[in-house]
């Protein structure tokens, strides 16, 4: 996408909900203690009660901008949005037919409206061109304002240009359900210097340097450089996603990024990626570290590290 995104993330139909006249009751002790939550209205543009799902249809547009599809004459498939606590499920149905056969795409997640730091996930059409693609992204609770895109991720063009991208006419609009818990994005500030650097109650320490607004490893032989993240506090946190680009500096060798936990998670990752599971969550040390494979050199730049705080 023209102005699209690269830790962490869709626009809306509002769907109408159905009321019945009932004799008139007292309010029961539970409903009198309930929280307020916003009020389901009927514009497009307008917040959902709070947990409350939201579908839109998706559009062959061929190059998104940051606030969704422009070209709405080619509808393909839909998307929906499930708030839950702690983030929301995401549903994406495509139907693009026998020409779209086994074709690669990514469903990329902005947050707050931008193109900046999306989560990215890969999924493949089946044998006939169709195919429905679900998961979940972390959230803060609250308002979210979210920008779709579903991209091609295959190297050579599709058939139609216009399905090289996909979304939806706007952004969605939906309100993640409180859960108690505080989700931070460790971004970097610009500064530069050797770590260990902190923000927000987090220290990183070990091989690495803050320039750009990111945090930088390079690996040119052994030992493999590592930073480790921790609380000031010494507490415990979860890991919940990262950023990261891997770049080969000579053109003659790949490398391997990896994070892992003090709870025994580990993953190999090259972009985007999305930490769930036990081994994420109560860990007091996230460890994020690159090694090349063969005789030169790669570059790691990792950023927008999202931890939540219970």
């Amino acid at each position: 996408m023209q102005a699209s995104a690269t830790p962490y993330l869709l626009a809306l139909s509002i769907l109408g909900l159905s009321t019945r006249p009932e004799a008139a009751r007292a309010p029961s002790p539970s409903a009198a203690k309930a929280p307020p939550v916003l009020v389901q209205a009927s514009s497009p543009g307008a917040w959902r009660a709070s947990g409350s799902p939201a579908v839109k249809l998706l559009y062959a547009d061929g190059s998104v901008s940051c606030i969704g599809a422009d070209d709405r004459s080619q509808p393909v498939g839909t998307v929906t949005l499930s708030p839950r606590a702690g983030g929301t499920r995401f549903r994406v149905h495509l139907r693009l037919g026998a020409s779209m056969a086994n074709w690669p795409y990514s469903v990329e997640l902005s947050l707050d409206g931008t193109c900046d730091s999306a989560l990215r996930f890969h999924f493949v059409l089946d044998g006939a061109g169709n195919g429905v693609f679900t998961g979940f992204y972390p959230a803060s609770s609250g308002r979210q304002r979210v920008l779709v895109d579903v991209v091609s991720a295959a190297i050579a063009a599709p058939p139609d240009p216009k399905l090289r991208e996909i979304a939806p006419s706007g952004l969605m609009r939906i309100v993640v359900p409180d859960d108690g818990t505080t989700l931070l994005t460790l971004g970097f500030d610009g500064g530069s210097g050797a770590l260990p650097w902190s923000e927000q109650g987090f220290a990183f320490g070990g091989d690495g340097s803050v320039s750009g607004q990111q945090l930088s490893m390079f690996w040119f032989g052994f030992p493999a450089p590592r930073v480790t993240l921790t609380r000031s506090s010494g507490g415990t946190f979860d890991a919940v996603a990262l950023s990261a680009a891997l770049v080969d500096t000579t053109d003659d060798m790949s490398g391997v990024a990896w994070v892992g936990s003090d709870l025994g998670g580990y993953e190999e990752f090259t972009g985007p990626i999305v930490l769930q599971g036990p081994e994420w969550e109560g860990i007091t040390t996230l460890t994020i570290g690159v090694v090349g494979l063969g005789n030169g050199g790669v570059f790691l730049e990792a950023d927008d590290f999202m931890v939540r705080i219970h």
